[in-house]
């Protein structure tokens, strides 16, 4: 694979930043912070996968990127604590063995059960999970570096228990689950978290910003979106923008807030067969519109599992 090419034209050089934490003085090598979520990792035990991933393309993770439920083993913070040992716990791409965790924390399990909820909104809200919550807000308060935390994401689409359309589900009490979710780390001291508020690039026609909790409550704003073959794929530009219901997320989200903004999902598929573009070009022009197009984009963070690896063809990365 000709991943120097890559490297040498714009993507992933623009989509690594030296950025450590929120509040770190390392120098920029660009605007924005990088990371992956890899298939399996870190539970699988070590971060082979993502380090093939990133020596692959010359960068590396620093944002490392996972999923954790609430009612399943796995999400209870002794386990987090075991798993965060091994996510951070690598080097790759020749640079230095500092990265970012970022939890994406879903309220569901051990059944996943989308209707009804096993975890309501309206319960949340009450304060039935305080006890609960307040594990995960000790556990990262004793940590000695930030986290990143994405609980009830894609909250405007009705996929996920926690979503509108869905169990009866309204914006205010989405909000209130929110805000009692954040109100719990608040009062525990926690320092050191990042709440990411995160509703996908499209639905069906809600305006994500009725489900903004407000500044007071978020410290990033995110979306997450993909370019699928069965879309072209259509070009980053588009995803964000044209190609969403309702239109243009972009400028919607980051006009009600001066918060940086997040693409916490993202992924390409290979183009369909007679596509002048081939993936690895849809890259750079994916990286030449975020610089031109969306300077309050701060963070990326690629989708890379089994539909939406880097490397799905000779041209996918070079």
């Amino acid at each position: 694979m000709k991943v120097n090419s890559l490297v040498a034209g714009v993507l992933l050089v623009c989509f690594v930043g030296a950025v450590l934490s929120d509040n770190s003085t390392a120098p920029y090598i660009c605007s924005l912070q990088y990371g992956t979520y890899t298939t399996n990792e870190p539970f699988q035990g070590n971060m082979q996968a993502t380090i093939n991933s990133d020596n692959s393309v010359d960068r590396t993770s620093y944002i490392v990127h996972w999923y954790q439920n609430w009612g399943d083993g796995s999400g209870q913070w002794s386990n987090v604590d075991h798993f965060l040992k091994i996510a951070l716990n690598f080097a790759s791409a020749g640079a230095p063995n500092h990265h970012i965790p970022m939890l994406t924390w879903q309220p569901w399990g051990p059944h996943f059960s989308h209707s009804p909820a096993e975890f309501p909104l309206t319960s949340i809200a009450n304060g039935h999970y305080d006890s609960y919550i307040q594990t995960w807000a000790n556990g990262i308060a004793s940590l000695p570096y930030t986290v990143y935390l994405r609980p009830l994401h894609e909250m405007d689409g009705n996929w996920y228990p926690w979503g509108q359309g869905i169990n009866g589900n309204n914006p205010s009490q989405f909000i209130a689950a929110w805000r009692r979710i954040h109100s719990v780390f608040t009062s525990r001291g926690v320092k050191n978290v990042r709440f990411v508020w995160c509703p996908n690039n499209s639905n069906n026609g809600i305006d994500q910003r009725s489900l903004y909790p407000g500044d007071a409550y978020v410290d990033w704003i995110g979306l997450d979106a993909y370019a699928s073959s069965a879309s072209g794929p259509a070009s980053f530009r588009k995803i964000i923008t044209t190609n969403c219901n309702p239109i243009n997320p972009y400028a919607r989200l980051t006009s009600m807030t001066n918060k940086p903004m997040m693409i916490a999902e993202f992924g390409a598929q290979e183009p369909p067969g007679g596509s002048p573009t081939t993936k690895g070009e849809w890259f750079q022009n994916a990286a030449h519109d975020i610089q031109q197009f969306f300077p309050r984009i701060k963070a990326i963070v690629y989708f890379n599992d089994a539909s939406y690896r880097f490397a799905t063809s000779s041209n996918s990365i070079a």
